[in-house]
């Protein structure tokens, strides 16, 4: 049972219980806690108002904040009751486009502001919204104005929502933000 949704999210996304799960022979799936909007049954009046940005990659991590804030608990059952195929070709596993990172990076950015408005440590949005912007950085075409332009427009509105965290809030961030990046290493 998480408490606090929007708490647990942006706190509980170190995937290190999934491995030591793996290794002790545990289900410890409910101890990590994402946007994945597909593995839950949701009250309808949860989502008035709420809609999936459209024409944009990362459209569940987007929601993800709002959605929580509505929420008092959420239940996580040790059973299995969807079946989920995914594919290599998918977007999520195939796309790395400049937009694909962009997208990311603005939804962290999006968490971020709605977390630290709500007087709330923006751990996982600061992983997604700097590492994100990091790797669009990477895939970025010289030659486009555009692309460009979002990038700068990001790394300032990044460099300001770290500047209105204060030390403990940015060591805590950036401890956490390693420590995944480490997991991914060991099981991406």
């Amino acid at each position: 049972m998480f408490k606090e949704p929007l708490r647990a999210y942006q706190t509980v996304f170190s995937k290190a219980l999934l491995l030591i799960g793996d290794y002790t022979g545990r289900n410890t799936e409910a101890c990590y806690f994402n946007e994945a909007n597909w593995c839950r049954i949701y009250k309808r009046e949860l989502w008035n108002g709420i809609r999936f940005p459209e024409v944009m990659y990362a459209q569940d991590v987007m929601a993800a904040c709002q959605l929580y804030a509505r929420m008092n608990k959420v239940a996580d059952i040790d059973c299995v009751l969807y079946y989920w195929l995914q594919s290599a070709n998918s977007v999520t596993h195939k796309e790395r486009s400049f937009s694909f990172y962009h997208d990311n990076a603005a939804a962290g950015i999006t968490n971020s502001e709605y977390a630290l408005d709500h007087g709330m440590l923006p751990a996982r949005s600061y992983y997604t919204m700097t590492t994100q912007l990091e790797e669009s950085k990477h895939v970025l075409d010289p030659l486009s104005e555009e692309d460009n332009s979002l990038y700068e427009k990001d790394k300032n509105v990044v460099s300001a929502l770290i500047k209105k965290m204060n030390f403990f809030q940015k060591l805590l961030c950036l401890l956490l933000g390693k420590i995944r990046l480490l997991e991914k290493r060991l099981r991406p």
